[in-house]
């Protein structure tokens, strides 16, 4: 869906929020995990807008500092950074998601805090 509509951004409201929703069931789960980020990305990259979305970048930015594998970490990282860097945010929004990243410096595991 996201290629077929990529150039014409004119995917359904209804079909953006199904395609978040089923990203957002299967963030978790390790087999489907790296197609889950690359569709991830694809759709913060394309700008679609569904309010769903920031719920799964909370999600996102929690897998970031403690998920227990370096890739998962990593992926989270590029993803949340696309996401602050290029999805259009309220100020507020902004701030909330730097408040978290600063809080988080102080994180258990060195890992997480990188």
């Amino acid at each position: 869906m996201i290629r077929t509509y990529s150039v014409y951004n004119d995917l359904s409201e209804t079909q953006i929020k199904t395609l978040v929703l089923i990203i957002k069931s299967n963030l978790q789960s390790f087999q489907t995990q790296s197609n889950v980020f690359h569709c991830l990305r694809a759709i913060i990259f394309r700008k679609f807008v569904c309010p769903d979305l920031y719920d799964v970048m909370e999600n996102v930015q929690e897998m970031m500092v403690s998920s227990v594998t370096k890739a998962t970490r990593s992926m989270c990282a590029q993803i949340f950074v696309q996401f602050l860097l290029d999805y259009p945010l309220e100020a507020g929004r902004i701030e909330q998601h730097i408040n978290y990243l600063v809080k988080n410096l102080g994180y258990f595991d060195p890992e997480g805090r990188l």
